[in-house]
Order: structure tokens, then C-alpha cells, then sequence
């Protein structure tokens, strides 16, 4: 066994004249990057975080005030004092040694999991024995960054231990009580409770302080400061008992001290600080949800919770945050879970209406994403606006909504008729006041000389002339079918989503026939009730309906299917749309899928809540793609 090497410390002060910066920072708010959560719900012992750590076989271990657990993706392994040998059941401290070995802090000593046994030992002070670490009470212990070290203080010294070495080094603390340590690959950064900062040459136990200036100093005295340093060297200094936050870029630099925006100082309070894959800075606060600091441009990013949106973070008042090796950002709530965010995934971002959350329909022009609710009538959220307004019409169940050539909305409704929101005004087209058949409006499309076409539940498709405002009848089957979607796609060719299958309509001639083949009459359109239609950028018509997705290629002449059987969540389709990747999304009743078309080939993957969108159930023609 190795004994113990005891250094003398040779104090060296910079005594430069600083020169201080105060900012006071402008923050983007970003709801645009989606949250999602791990609670009790889940399996979570307890709702209050206090630590994060996912080890190298991809297991995350939350640390919270009842209790330690263990999570896989999937299930949790719930850890406690009186089962487990744990020292105590609040959990302060997680991390993983050169082992493999899972330490883990609690407020009455440390215990060890060994996954080799599957049990956890108690017996901390035996194990640091034998790497000749000698204390009566372990105050911190940690890796650091680089997996070299393992690290121990007391109230008396520090203990560094070199696992390929097999070698320990001790250095002596100061007279004032330390507040916390950092390791790097070169140096200690130990920072003490009477507000001085100390930086130790690892291997020739050189050390300096760091100067503060006073006035800084006397807002970190006896209130336990913090420090952080980044993989660029530079040193962050907080504490959680004031606003103060400050930052050096190196050695050579003045201290700068950054004040987050808020109109309330006493929640400008720094709990902890993580550097990003991206060597980006986030600050966890009390109260202001969490910040994303950019070195390199000195651009702030805000990330607040909204109770309207499920997709962001589950509270403003965050205790710990963890980034790991695949720069997963973990982030620990008080009495709120867990929120974790995955860089590159596919992001859900959730709106919900007050208490109108039965959203039908959509629509969206420059300045505004317009809903159509069942029950709330029509909403409007202008793009730089989080809060949807609700617009007075006349109908409070709005079917369908489109806008023309001109700028104007077209609302089809449920019993109230057709609705033109034209600048806030609003002309109603009903049986009783004009030419309609009906007052169920289920589709709505213009033509090509900026008329509306009007596809009636009851079975009727009729034109509105713009120039005379008269409507005209183009089919008439009252009764016996039910018209749903349309879909113009020119040349006065109009396809219908109808009850017994697509219809083809000649705006024109009138002429129609529903439409079960192919026009070489070599392949089969499955009949079906169909709830929605897509024309796509490849020129494919997709078919949404009661049995799946079915699609015509019309430039190729070939029909095709994808239902529950070769890979689509549900057989109920009712939702269509194209995103910019020319990716098709399908809404079901059981969630939501995305469709890669690469080689003639469909890939499919299927979304569903537990991937953050609200419900699995979309309602019909509910699917937009939104110009953010």
C-alpha cells in the first residue's frame, strides 16, 4: 500500500488591480425545444430532485429527498435506507468511478453500488482506506471531469486519488471553511466561505488566489459560493443565497459579472451550472427556469415552463442538471420530476386553448395560426403573441378552415353554415340566407377563378361565385353520401373524400364517377369511408380512412397501401400532411406517424404520448404544417 504524501503549499496572491464588468443580459425565450418528464406517475420515488447521473451502461440515477432509483428507459429500481443499506433516504451526490462503481452522497455518508453484486456498500470509510484517504467525515467526493481523479475533502484537506497510479495526494486546506472544489486536469479550484477563490497546481501544489473584488467578496462571504469551471478555463462563481453570478474568462481576463433578466432580483439565483457538448453554458435557477449561455457570441437563452404546453419544462424552480455523454440535458425540478431534453430528436411541441382543447382544424397566413375548435369557435395566435384570442363569429364548431388568393378565411361549420372572416369581417352563408343545401360544411377548396367550392356532409358539392355571390349546384346526392375533404388540384378536377370512397368531379361538365381503379385498370382502389385526401409534391394522392392509408401515384399510375398490418399504428386515418423534407405525416387513432418514401421504399415511424404529443386520438383533417 502506498502511504500517503503530505505537500507543503506555497502561497502566491495576484495582486492585479481588476477591472470589473457588469452586464445586465437580454434573454431569447425559447418554446420551440421540447421537455419531456419523468415523475411519479412514472415510478419516481419522489418528485423532489436533488441529483442526476446516468452512468456508462445508460442507466440513470435520480437522487431525491425520499429515496434513490434507478431508471432504464422503460421501469425503476427503487432504492431506500432500510432495504438497501443506504445511509440515509435524501440523496445528494451521484457519480461513477474508474469501476464502474456508482457512488452515492446522502445526507448522513456515502454508500457504494457494486454491479458486479447487485448491493450497495455502506462501508465508504474501508474503501477510501485503501487508497490511503484517511478521513473522519467526507464532506464531497467526486470524479472529475475527465475521469483522472477521484477527489475527497474534509474540513482538514483535500485527497487526490490517481486510479492508474495507485497513488494519493493530500493538500492542505485554508483556515476558512471550503465551500466547494473543482477539478480539472491541471489544477484545484477550491473557493471558501469568506469569499476567496484559490487555484493549486496539481503537480507542483503551486497555489494562488484568484482575486475578487471586495465588493463581490462581501456578497459571497458566509453564503456558501460555488464554482464551475468550463472546458475552456473558464471560472463561473455563484451562490444561491444572492443574485450574484460572475465569470472569468482565463487568468488574464477581468471578472465579469452577469445579471439574468428578471424584474425581480431575489429570483435571479444560481443553483447550478453545466457545460454542453457544444461547450454551451446552462444555468439552473430558483424561480427563472433555465438558461442556455452562448461563449463564443454572448447570446442568452431562456427556457421557462408554461402550463398551456406540456413541452416545456415541468416548473421554473429547478434544483440540479445533469448532460451526458450523448448531451441529453437531465434537468432536476423541486416537487416536479425530472424534464430531459434530446438534442436532434424529433420535437412535439404542445399548444393548449384554455379550456377549448377540442382543436378540428387549422390554418395559417403571415401574421397568425388560426384554430377551429369544437365548442370554442375560432381562435387566433398571432405568431409573436404566446395567447390565442378567441374571435367572435357566428358558429362555435368550426369543421374546416382555408384561406383563399385574397387573404380571406373560409370557415366551414357544423349546423351554422359557411363563414368569410375578411378582415375582421364576417359574412355568413346559411340555407335560409342564400343558395346552400345544407349547414354542415365539411370541405372547402377555390378554383381556379378564385370561387369556393362547398362539400356538404349531406351529400351535395355547390360553388360560390365570387363576382355574383350566387351558388351553384355541381352534384346532388342528398342523403346518400356523405361529403368530407376536397382536394382541387386544377384543370377543373376536383376529388372528393366521400363515404363510399374518392369521387372525381369535373367543376365544369359536372360529370363525376367514383373512382376504384387505376386509369390502366390494372390495380384496385379499395372502397372505404374516407375522412381525408393529400396531394403531395411527388404528385402521389393520399387517401386517408375506416382501413388505412391508401395511395394513387399519378404520374406513375400505381396504387398502393399502408395500413396496421405493414407497419402504421391504427387502420382509422384522419389526418394528412407534407413537411418540408417532403416527409408524409399521418394522424390516427393511435397517434401519429411520420412516412419516409426513399427508393420507393416506406419507411414508417409511429409517435404516440410518450413521445410528448397530448393525445393519440387526431381529429379529422387536423394536421397542418406551420411556417414557424
Amino acid at each position: 500500500m502506498n502511504k500517503p504524501t503530505f505537500l507543503s503549499i506555497c502561497i502566491l496572491v495576484l495582486c492585479i488591480n481588476p477591472i470589473f464588468i457588469s452586464t445586465r443580459l437580454q434573454a431569447n425565450v425559447i418554446e420551440q425545444v421540447m421537455f419531456r418528464r419523468i415523475t411519479t406517475s412514472e415510478g419516481l420515488s419522489n418528485n423532489n430532485i436533488n441529483c442526476l447521473y446516468r452512468d456508462s451502461r445508460g442507466f440513470l440515477w435520480i437522487g431525491t429527498n425520499s429515496g434513490l432509483n434507478r431508471y432504464d428507459s422503460y421501469n425503476f429500481q427503487q432504492y431506500y435506507q432500510d432495504t438497501d443499506n443506504l445511509p440515509d433516504n435524501r440523496i445528494n451526490n451521484i457519480f461513477e468511478d474508474w469501476d464502474g462503481n456508482i457512488w452515492i452522497g446522502t445526507e448522513q455518508g456515502y454508500a457504494i453500488y457494486d454491479y458486479q453484486t447487485g448491493k450497495f456498500d455502506p462501508n465508504c470509510k474501508d474503501r477510501i482506506h485503501n487508497f490511503n484517504i484517511f478521513c473522519d467525515t467526507i464532506f464531497m467526493a467526486r470524479m472529475n471531469r475527465e475521469m483522472k481523479y477521484l477527489w475527497v475533502y474534509d474540513d482538514h484537506k483535500i485527497y487526490l486519488y490517481y486510479p492508474q497510479q495507485k497513488m494519493t495526494k493530500i493538500y492542505p486546506l485554508m483556515d476558512s471553511t471550503i465551500s466547494d472544489l473543482f477539478v480539472t486536469g491541471k489544477y484545484l479550484y477550491s473557493i471558501y466561505n469568506d469569499g476567496k477563490l484559490y487555484l493549486t497546481d496539481i503537480n507542483s501544489s503551486l497555489n494562488q488566489e484568484i482575486h475578487i473584488p471586495y465588493e463581490y467578496v462581501s456578497l459571497l462571504r458566509k453564503h456558501y459560493p460555488k464554482i464551475y469551471v468550463d472546458r475552456n478555463d473558464g471560472i463561473w462563481v455563484h451562490t444561491f443565497q444572492n443574485s450574484l453570478l460572475l465569470y472569468k474568462k482565463n487568468l488574464q481576463t477581468e471578472w465579469q459579472e452577469i445579471k439574468l433578466p428578471t424584474h425581480n432580483e431575489q429570483f435571479n439565483r444560481i443553483r447550478t451550472i453545466a457545460e454542453d457538448t457544444n461547450g454551451n453554458m446552462w444555468l439552473i435557477t430558483s424561480h427563472l427556469g433555465a438558461f442556455i449561455y452562448q461563449l463564443q457570441s454572448g447570446d442568452l437563452t431562456q427556457f421557462t415552463h408554461n402550463s398551456l404546453k406540456s413541452h416545456t419544462l415541468a416548473s421554473n424552480n429547478l434544483s440540479a442538471i445533469h448532460i451526458d455523454r450523448e448531451g441529453i440535458v437531465w434537468i432536476g425540478n423541486f416537487r416536479h420530476g425530472v424534464s430531459y431534453y434530446v438534442p436532434q430528436s424529433q420535437v412535439f411541441l404542445n399548444q393548449k386553448l384554455y379550456q377549448y382543447n377540442e382543436i378540428i382544424s387549422f390554418c395559417e397566413d403571415s401574421v397568425s395560426i388560426w384554430y377551429g375548435t369544437d365548442g370554442g369557435g375560432l381562435m387566433r395566435q398571432m405568431h409573436n403573441d404566446p395567447m390565442p384570442r378567441q374571435i367572435t363569429t357566428p358558429a362555435n364548431v368550426i369543421i374546416t378552415i382555408k384561406k383563399d388568393s385574397r387573404d380571406r378565411l373560409w370557415l366551414g361549420s357544423f349546423q351554422n353554415g359557411l363563414l368569410c372572416y375578411d378582415r375582421g369581417k364576417i359574412t355568413q352563408y346559411t340555407s335560409r340566407n342564400s343558395g346552400l343545401l345544407g349547414n354542415d360544411i365539411y370541405g372547402i377548396q377555390e378554383d381556379k377563378e378564385g370561387n369556393i367550392l362547398i362539400g356538404l356532409l349531406n351529400g351535395n358539392i355547390q360553388k360560390l361565385d365570387i363576382r355574383t355571390q350566387k351558388i351553384e349546384t355541381l352534384f346532388s346526392k342528398q342523403g346518400k353520401y356523405g361529403i368530407g375533404e376536397l382536394l382541387y388540384i386544377g384543370n377543373d378536377t376536383l376529388f372528393a373524400a366521400t363515404s363510399v370512397g374518392l369521387m372525381y368531379l369535373n367543376t365544369n361538365t359536372k360529370q363525376f364517377h367514383f373512382i376504384n381503379k387505376n386509369k390502366r385498370n390494372n390495380q384496385i382502389l379499395e372502397k372505404q369511408s374516407l375522412c381525408t385526401i393529400y396531394k403531395d409534391s411527388r404528385g402521389i394522392l393520399w387517401m386517408g380512412g375506416s382501413q388505412g392509408l391508401a395511395w394513387w401515384n399519378l404520374h406513375t399510375d400505381s396504387i398502393g397501401y399502408i395500413n396496421h398490418n405493414n407497419g402504421l399504428s391504427a387502420n382509422m386515418v384522419t389526418a394528412i400532411v407534407e413537411d418540408n423534407n417532403r416527409q408524409i405525416w399521418v394522424g390516427t387513432c393511435n397517434g401519429i406517424a411520420r412516412i419516409n418514401l426513399s427508393q420507393g421504399t416506406f419507411n414508417i415511424t409511429n409517435y404516440d404520448v410518450e413521445d410528448g404529443i397530448i393525445s393519440n386520438d387526431v381529429s379529422e383533417r387536423a394536421l397542418l404544417e406551420f411556417n414557424l
